[in-house]
């Protein structure tokens, strides 16, 4: 699963956090402590977690984008 996701609702990238992270890649997640939703910080809409996890909005990452 990609570490960068796209808002469903105004298209900012976003970066997850280490948290999803380390759900993404396991193998299933039966029980995710907090918030079930994430607030995008551009437009405010709120976002299901469980579909950021799953990786439904991911964002492929380029070899020109996002230097390290």
């Amino acid at each position: 699963m990609g570490e960068y996701f796209k808002c469903p609702n105004c298209k900012s990238l976003l970066r997850k956090s280490a948290l999803d992270q380390a759900y993404s890649q396991a193998a299933s997640v039966s029980i995710i402590g907090g918030s079930s939703t994430e607030k995008c910080p551009a437009c405010g809409i709120d976002i299901d977690r469980i579909a950021i996890i799953n990786g439904i909005y991911d964002v492929k990452k380029k070899w020109w984008q996002f230097w390290k």
